[in-house]
């Protein structure tokens, strides 16, 4: 048998407590000692017991590739026995599930620990109270946990008969989450150790100091609204997507951890984080799919764990030293405009690159390709990606590096600097001396200037070459027709909205080096 440590390894902690808990869902469909005289087959009834699905196998084939499941050759006082109930039909333990009436969990041991996976709600009813398992989630929840005290007393029994065994490890989802934190409460010692999902507050909660217990929950999730939130070590997801009912559903927290353990954060990296934000999309009948949408995700005001998967995501993190990868997705952007202090960024491709929020660092990010900057100075150097760098407020210092960039300074006297490949420079902030930008090194025929419309409302739906003008000394129009002036002596550049040159124009931008500019040069955005 492996270890459970290797087992964590191959699968993850939070990764294989989430299986182990979908497994604990699979009703038992064989009685695999039919001459005991006693059916432990579990049949799915209306408001009982609902059908075995998909995911719920997997996880099952998943618990049996790596634990021995346990029976009553192993636990003697939990020799199955019939009941008195036609829904319910056995108590007892075979073949690695302990049922009591509604009352089931799966039981199973590694090389060196104990795995006891409580099953959460699965009956199918009208709402809480109409059924077995919905009438123990509300204000009977102690009466659910009695219906363990058998399986609680056999598990005492065979530590004592089994000091191979150093660690006890309980998970369950919802009324199953409620049991982990049932038993934790009744069990004291480093032995053991806990982890729930989209779990239900047990009698007073959890100390939030045992930190032998966490508990993972989103943070709409309808089971804390409407059954506790538990305490203890936490983590929180914050997903953008589901509804309050579907950030309950297992197989949502399980496409999260997955999601997660992709990206390498398992139950040590979550650790310290005041939430985890990602999106979700649906994307089957019992599946979700994590970070496929492309989503808009804000942080918190503490430290957060911002992450955007596979398409072109928006991720703020606001307050909080935070983390943010953008992930796979072509144009991620990070998103700094409420910030009143000027930022600074060397954006640096899959890399972890530091963000200053004026002289301290407030965040990590990687996998960005766009940044919007501050309401002040900033100072934004793109990658080998072809970055959109925006300034926004302030004089900004803008370098795109070596991709195919889009500079925007925004507003302010902006310094930009295209770096290689052929970049553009967007302008979408009103003409005029303060908002006035140096461009260091545009080059003809490569780079492109791009006017935003709104803006050079003039230049009408197309840029036309009889509304450029390049001459020396040119500071406006010779024309009615001329909106944008070109000095050739000192490589300024000017809008005049109307045409009629008048008091002059307005200047838009400073070139370096004077090049010589053409109409084809522009493009109306």
């Amino acid at each position: 048998m492996a270890t459970a440590a290797e087992i964590f390894a191959a699968e993850g902690k939070l990764g294989f407590m989430m299986s182990l808990s979908s497994a604990a869902m699979r009703l038992r469909a064989v009685d695999t000692d039919p001459t005991d005289g006693v059916n432990t087959i579990e049949v799915a009834r209306s408001g009982v017991n609902a059908p075995t699905v998909a995911y719920q196998a997997a996880a099952w084939a998943t618990a049996t590739q790596y634990l021995t499941l346990l029976d009553a050759d192993d636990m003697p006082a939990l020799r199955p026995v019939a009941s008195r109930s036609t829904n319910f039909p056995s108590i007892g333990l075979e073949s690695g599930v302990f049922t009591n009436r509604n009352g089931a969990a799966l039981v199973a041991r590694s090389d060196d620990a104990l795995f006891i996976a409580f099953r959460g709600s699965n009956d199918i009813d009208g709402g809480i109270g109409s059924s077995p398992d919905s009438k123990q989630w509300g204000d009977r929840r102690s009466d659910h946990w009695k219906l363990f005290q058998q399986l609680d007393a056999a598990i005492k029994t065979y530590l004592a008969q089994h000091p191979e065994i150093t660690k006890v490890y309980v998970t369950g989802h919802s009324l199953g989450g409620g049991m982990v934190n049932a038993f934790m409460q009744s069990h004291k010692g480093d032995i053991y150790e806990g982890v729930s999902f989209g779990s239900i507050r047990y009698g007073k909660g959890t100390s939030r100091s045992d930190d032998r217990v966490t508990n993972v929950w989103n943070d709409s999730d309808i089971a804390l609204a409407l059954g506790g939130r538990a305490d203890g070590h936490n983590i929180r997801f914050k997903v953008v997507g589901p509804d309050p009912t579907g950030e309950h559903m297992p197989w949502l927290y399980q496409a999260e951890i997955k999601f997660l353990a992709e990206l390498g954060y398992g139950m040590d990296e979550l650790a310290g984080y005041n939430r985890v934000v990602f999106g979700a999309l649906p994307t089957g009948l019992f599946s979700s799919g994590i970070g496929i949408g492309a989503d808009s995700l804000t942080g918190t005001g503490g430290r957060d764990l911002i992450l955007g998967g596979a398409l072109s995501d928006r991720l703020q993190g606001r307050a909080g030293l935070d983390r943010i990868d953008g992930g796979s997705g072509a144009r991620d952007t990070a998103i700094y405009s409420e910030k009143s202090a000027g930022i600074t960024v060397a954006l640096d491709g899959a890399n972890w690159t530091s963000v200053l929020i004026g002289s301290r660092t407030e965040d990590l990010i990687r996998n960005i390709e766009d940044v919007e900057g501050g309401k002040r100075a900033d100072v934004l150097i793109g990658d080998g990606n072809s970055n959109r760098l925006s300034g926004n407020g302030g004089a900004d210092y803008i370098t795109g590096g070596d991709g195919r960039d889009t500079l925007a300074g925004g507003a302010g006297r902006d310094v930009l600097t295209g770096g290689e490949g052929g970049d553009a420079f967007l302008f979408n902030a009103k003409a005029g001396k303060g908002n006035a930008d140096t461009i260091v090194d545009f080059t003809p025929g490569v780079d492109q200037i791009q006017l935003e419309n709104t803006v050079f409302k003039a230049l009408g739906k197309t840029f036309t070459p009889s509304e450029f003008y390049a001459a020396a000394g040119a500071t406006k129009a010779h024309d009615k027709t001329d909106h944008i002036i070109y000095d050739t002596l000192t490589g300024r550049l000017y809008y005049d909205a109307d045409g009629k040159g008048g008091s002059g124009g307005a200047l838009i931008a400073t070139l370096e080096g004077k090049p010589a500019l053409s109409w084809d040069d522009f493009a109306l955005v």
